[in-house]
């Protein structure tokens, strides 16, 4: 399952069975037997292999209806060698599954990656087959923690077998695929890299394809693989005890069982990382669990709050109450409107007695911030975009904690999302400040982010080069100038997802370059996908952790708010 096609190709197939005398497809690892099950039609014969019992009685219960169709339940490299001299005397496509299940064979002795194993038995293979090996990627660099890397060969590995079993083959890698053909094909092989072959690049630039985002979700998708593989066996074993067999109860027990087993399978998949991803869940009705803002009024700091404004008239006023009905002294909110050209001029004007409102052409959001700033005196700093919102008593926490904490320069706090109706679809709760993570990804929420004037004037302004990174920029330059920047548990903002908003469409189009930009600039280099994620893991496990004792929290908070309503109506007797 490679990072661009998570099954075999079927452009490549179409060129391959078409231009070639190629009639069999052999294939190691089906899993559930989809591959077969898809080029059922496509090829005179199809042999395939699994070596985990519980999946092989699965795919091979569902294959056998197709006449053309062997499934084997071995190791791939002996499968290989019982059918060598049958696959060596006709032309033969071979689809080797070079990705490890986590879940399926976890024995020190199990090696995890056998494809130099399997290679050895395709020795002498016929002049007109072709072998292709997905994930690429593994190969190419060494995988990733998860996997035993020992076990995982080189590329130059794979080369010194290719050459052994063929000298009238050649290699190409396309779509994170290794290629081996013959060399009287080398134009089709052209052909399907000229026609298909992605551009990690050029998808970013013209089809706004999000790269970390999609190899992310491949990753999940053979997470799921792996607990779908421990499920199945779990049942496989209630199967084999014979509780179908049995009579009314004992298939009622094995139902009660299954129904367990996939609950804990859901539960299982809910275990993931939320920062970083927008929509977590369908939209529910917002529930603030804890009001902050009891806090003294008393010698608060003054604060200076900018909301750059386009065309956000579906919002801003939400935005502009939940700023207003902060209730502290010594708040200025400015509004800096790029003359709007839906309704939010007349929505402004019902505010001009509360806010300083100016509408005049800027370029862009960092130039509209700037000039709301330039016209600002407070002590403390920070803008929320005319789609977001401030938790109610978010301010006066926040000021309370720049009074207490004279030495501390800068703060952000956890956030909801909502949707365009106001609505929860999911939440980032952040772990302690790490200062080194800034270098590798930014998981600020913006609408949460204050920060000292005296920080401020060290910096300049916010770097009006950048169209979207503008406050992850900001976060570095701060650290730069030695700002002591601390993260505050609890939640303060609502980040709004819609259709129209500049993070939606911004990242797509600029955002990957600005933070690849930031990254090279921060680290000396530009690092790939898999040493970022690297070096997100322990602050990842350590936002899990966070995220799992902010539910407990909330569970905790409504169980209070639960007893003392029943005492109130116990003391007024009216329960």
């Amino acid at each position: 399952m490679g990072a661009i096609n998570f099954s075999l190709d079927k452009n490549l197939v179409k060129l391959i069975v078409e231009n070639t005398p190629v009639e069999t497809l052999v294939e190691t690892g089906t899993y559930k037997g989809d591959t077969p099950a898809e080029f059922n039609d496509v090829f005179k014969d199809i042999y395939t292999v699994e070596i985990d019992k519980d999946l092989y009685a699965l795919a091979n219960k569902r294959l056998e209806i197709y006449k053309n169709i062997t499934v084997e339940h071995a190791e791939a490299s002996e499968f290989l060698e019982k059918y060598h001299n049958r696959f060596k005397e006709k032309p033969t496509l071979f689809w080797l599954d070079a990705h490890w299940c986590e879940n399926s064979y976890q024995e020190k002795s199990f090696h995890q990656c056998s494809i130099l194993k399997e290679l050895d038995k395709l020795s002498g293979i016929n002049a007109s087959s072709f072998i292709l090996i997905d994930d690429a990627r593994y190969f190419l660099t060494r995988p990733s923690s998860a996997h035993r890397i020992d076990d995982w060969p080189y590329f130059q590995e794979l080369i010194n077998k290719f050459n052994a079993i063929s000298n009238n083959h050649a290699i190409q890698v396309v779509n994170d695929v290794i290629i081996f053909y013959p060399v009287q094909y080398k134009e089709i092989i052209d052909q399907y890299s000229r026609e298909y072959s992605v551009d990690l690049h050029d998808l970013v630039e013209s089809t706004n394809l999000d790269v970390l985002s999609c190899m992310k979700e491949k990753e999940n998708q053979i997470e799921k693989l792996s607990h779908e593989v421990a499920l199945l066996r779990e049942e496989n074993k209630f199967i084999n005890m014979g509780y179908l067999a049995g009579g009314t109860s004992q298939r009622l027990l094995r139902n009660t069982i299954l129904v367990f087993l996939r609950i804990i399978s859901i539960i299982a998949y809910q275990i993931s990382p939320k920062i970083g991803i927008l929509e977590q869940h369908p939209p529910k009705p917002l529930k603030i669990g804890k009001v902050l803002g009891h806090e003294s009024d008393k010698d608060l700091p003054t604060c200076s709050i900018v909301t750059p404004s386009y065309n956000h008239g579906k919002y801003i006023e939400k935005t502009i109450e939940s700023v207003l009905l902060q209730n502290v002294n010594g708040l200025q909110y400015i509004i800096q409107d790029n003359m709007s050209k839906d309704e939010t001029e007349s929505i402004l004007k019902r505010y001009e007695n509360l806010a300083s409102i100016y509408i005049e052409k800027d370029s862009g959001q960092a130039n509209a911030i700037n000039k709301g700033f330039s016209k600002s005196y407070g002590d403390i700093m920070g803008w929320i975009n005319s789609d977001d919102i401030l938790m109610p008593g978010a301010l006066k926490y926040i000021l309370n904690f720049f009074k207490n904490n004279p030495d501390v320069d800068v703060v952000y706090g956890d956030r909801l999302i909502i949707d365009s109706n106001g609505k929860q679809i999911g939440r980032w709760i952040l772990p302690k400040h790490r200062n080194y993570i800034l270098s590798w990804s930014d998981f600020v929420p913006q609408e949460t982010l204050f920060w000292r004037r005296s920080i401020w004037e060290k910096i300049g302004q916010i770097d009006e080069e950048f169209k979207y990174a503008l406050d992850w920029d900001l976060l570095c330059r701060f650290r730069e100038k030695g700002a002591k920047i601390r993260h505050l548990p609890e939640v303060l903002g609502g980040f709004r997802v819609h259709s129209e908003q500049i993070t939606s469409t911004a990242y797509k189009s600029v955002g990957l370059k600005e933070m690849n930009l930031i990254r090279q600039r921060e680290l000396g280099y530009e690092p790939s996908v898999r040493m970022i994620r690297l070096n997100l893991t322990l602050y990842m496990a350590q936002h899990l952790l966070s995220d799992k004792i902010y539910v407990l929290k909330e569970k905790i908070n409504k169980l209070r708010r639960q007893l003392k309503m029943k005492l109130h109506y116990v003391e007024n007797g009216t329960e």
